[in-house]
């Protein structure tokens, strides 16, 4: 059977909590999720990569995704520098 496409995931979202509080998306994205994706170190964003297409890729599939990844640099850079390793067919930004 052919690879599964996942067309919309978020990488940074991965390691915030879902449960999280925020009165609304923006007050939420702002609190947990932009902070952190910020605070990314160059070896804590390879490491969270890493862990990431570990998890995606656990069954092979899917083998495509489109992935939300950061206005943070590090964390983009980490995804694609993983993503080449690894060779699934990914999609990426911002």
């Amino acid at each position: 059977m052919a690879g599964f496409i996942d067309p919309h995931i978020h990488f940074p979202a991965d390691e915030v909590k879902t449960a999280s509080y925020g009165r609304n998306l923006l007050e939420w994205l702002t609190t947990s999720t932009f902070v952190r994706a910020a605070l990314c170190d160059a070896t804590h964003s390879a490491r969270f990569a890493k862990l990431f297409f570990d998890e995606l890729l656990h069954d092979r599939e899917p083998r495509t995704a489109a992935a939300y990844c950061s206005s943070a640099q590090g964390l983009a850079d980490a995804y694609f520098a993983e993503a080449a390793r690894r060779k699934p067919l990914m999609v990426g930004g911002k």
